[in-house]
């Protein structure tokens, strides 16, 4: 005798099994929808850091670089890399002294934008080129 039989006014109907898998995996497909949406736009917003080989000019006040057709303004204070390896939070690269050419130095560089108007910020340089 079935539970719905001996119980008077309940109808008893299982769910079929299969429900609770597919939900369980519609779930987890929607999750990683998600999950990927979300790094995509979070990719977009960072941008990636490009890597170039420059020579220029150097003097107490000022440090430029030229790669390819473009000039760039280094920081007289950024993060860099000695000769023999080791990384500087900050400071002036040992490899552009302020005493007129310099290079070739390698350095990386953002695009950057403000207001409409764009430039390439360099990020890093290394004296280990």
């Amino acid at each position: 005798m079935s539970i719905a039989a001996s119980t008077p006014g309940v109808h008893w109907s299982p769910a079929p099994r299969w429900s609770w898998r597919i939900t369980a995996v519609a779930a987890v497909a929607l999750a990683i929808l998600l999950a990927g949406y979300i790094g995509v736009r979070l990719g977009e917003d960072k941008a990636s850091v490009r890597s170039l080989i420059g020579s220029g000019r150097s003097a107490s006040g000022a440090i430029s670089l030229k790669s390819g057709n473009w000039w760039y303004g280094v920081p007289l204070s950024v993060r860099w890399q000695s000769a023999d390896g080791a990384w500087h939070e900050d400071g002036r690269p040992a490899c552009l002294p302020p005493t007129g050419k310099v290079g070739p130095v390698k350095f990386g560089a953002v695009p950057v934008s403000r207001d409409g108007v764009g430039w390439r910020a360099v990020v890093w340089v290394s004296c280990r080129v």
